[in-house]
């Protein structure tokens, strides 16, 4: 075991994250207002509720803490864009096929509520990206 987060069904999904937003940090901070402040935070406080309800939330801290550590001061809305796609990654085992689906259809599944895509859509529009 190499993270705190290692046995969570998508921990190679959030070791992913962590990876390219460090390797593509202005892919992410264009990608990074995609999703209003309000509709962000109300998928965020589900899934921080879900999580508090099991056992995973160490581990869920844990990879936030890591995106923490190493994205610059001067990169926060990336930081806070890395730290919830990592939540909805902890907290939901079926949200990982998002990360390689195209942004439209991931915006759609925001639009419908769906707290994970809400979450991950930055993240999406962000690896979609080419390189």
């Amino acid at each position: 075991m190499d993270n705190a987060w290692d046995d969570l069904p998508n921990a190679k999904h959030i070791d992913r994250v962590l990876a390219h937003a460090q390797a593509h940090l202005n892919k992410w901070q264009r990608a990074a207002y995609n999703v209003p402040v309000e509709v962000r935070a109300n998928a965020l406080n589900d899934f921080r509720d879900q999580l508090f309800d099991s056992e995973r939330v160490d581990q869920c801290d844990a990879a936030r803490g890591a995106a923490t550590e190493w994205l610059p001061s001067d990169r926060l809305a990336v930081k806070e864009f890395v730290r919830t796609a990592v939540t909805a990654l902890a907290a939901d085992d079926d949200c990982a096929y998002m990360l390689d689906t195209p942004p439209t259809v991931v915006r759609l599944l925001a639009a419908t509520g769906n707290n994970a895509a809400v979450l991950l859509l930055p993240a999406v529009i962000a690896m979609y990206e080419g390189d």
